[in-house]
């Protein structure tokens, strides 16, 4: 069973490598998941309590991680700054100075682009696909490997409070209403404020990028960071317990079947996001990289939404899987697996194929 979990993980690592570097989706999150889940592997024999117990542990490692990172990057930032001062006062660079203005401007390029950089980013993306993958590539491949230990820590977080939560029954609807009432009040009433908090100190401390410069130059450390893994959680509870109330109480439980068909088939669902948004945005497709205001964003997402809910449930009528878990899993057990689903007739047999191909 290990051997199996781990050869399932390895492929959901080269799946996100294909999804970064041919599809060019710089937001993969299946490698990082991949990562994730072989090292929550290890702790699935932990008590649950312990493993939420690990949720502001892995929180305070990744707050330190985080701003170890921060000071580097704010070292670099001002050691340029006085780097520039001394250049516009007509005085010779130090060899040390010059690097200090080459490292900004790679961070630039990477984090924090100029004006002028995220113009010539806009070009490149509105470009054709080589010019779109020589761009996008070395930015994935940064992330999958230099900044990847400070990036895990909030996924194992979740991990680990998602695997103590389904143990304890949480997830799978097991508690009282009363008990999911609790998490509701308690989850928003404490996590949106923090939200709000969190989103009027940012809109009022960095409200361009010249006062984020600012403020980055002025702030050694961003104890604001803490708040986040806390808040997060908060709300991620609240939402969930939520949406069990809700599917407990019976109610548009049409749209439900439809969610699950779409959860079933989530990894062909999640790489169909990717490649529809490519095909609408980058210059390769229909070009509107940087041409749609925020708001008109979500007409995107509606429509990609309303998409799945439509073609999951029809699909999943005649296959077992989504073509990408077929795909997936056949890998996974090195063999062919089963992919249409029975004749309706034989009811007995297809409920006996699908309960032999559970993991």
């Amino acid at each position: 069973m290990t051997g199996l979990f781990y050869r399932r993980m390895f492929w959901l690592l080269v799946f996100g490598v294909i999804h970064a570097h041919l599809i060019l989706w710089i937001g993969d999150i299946l490698y990082l998941y991949g990562v994730c889940g072989m090292l929550v592997y290890l702790f699935r024999n932990v008590n649950p309590k312990y493993l939420v117990l690990g949720v502001p542990i892995v929180a305070v490692v990744d707050f330190t991680t985080s701003t170890l990172f921060y000071q580097h990057i704010r070292a670099q930032r001002i050691a340029y700054v006085e780097a520039t001062k001394a250049a516009a006062e007509g005085k010779t660079l130090t060899a040390e100075q010059d690097e200090a203005i080459a490292q900004w401007r790679e961070v630039e390029k990477t984090f924090i682009p100029s004006r002028e950089d995220a113009k010539e980013n806009t070009r490149k993306m509105k470009s054709d696909y080589p010019t779109v993958a020589g761009y996008l590539r070395p930015l994935a491949l940064k992330l999958e490997t230099i900044f990847l230990p400070i990036m895990i820590w909030d996924s194992l977080a979740l991990m680990l409070l998602g695997l103590a939560l389904y143990r304890w029954g949480f997830l799978s609807g097991r508690w009282s209403n009363r008990d999911y009432w609790k998490v509701v009040v308690i989850g928003y009433g404490l996590g949106l404020p923090l939200v709000i908090y969190s989103f009027y100190r940012g809109s009022l401390n960095d409200p361009s990028l010249e006062g984020m410069l600012r403020r980055m130059e002025a702030t050694p450390i961003q104890w604001i960071g803490l708040i986040y893994p806390f808040q997060r959680i908060l709300l991620v509870m609240a939402h969930v317990a939520a949406i069990i109330l809700l599917y407990k109480s019976h109610f548009m439980q049409g749209l439900f079947r439809r969610l699950e068909a779409v959860g079933q088939m989530a990894f062909t669902n999640y790489i169909m996001h990717s490649v529809i948004c490519t095909l609408i945005f980058f210059g390769y497709g229909l070009n509107y990289y940087a041409e749609l205001e925020f708001y008109q964003l979500y007409y995107v997402v509606i429509g990609i939404w309303v998409l799945q809910l439509i073609v999951s449930p029809l699909w999943l009528r005649y296959f077992l899987y989504g073509p990408l878990e077929w795909v997936w899993r056949s890998l996974t057990y090195w063999r062919r697996q089963p992919f249409r689903r029975p004749a309706p007739a034989d009811t007995t047999q297809a409920r006996s194929t699908e309960r032999e191909l559970l993991p």
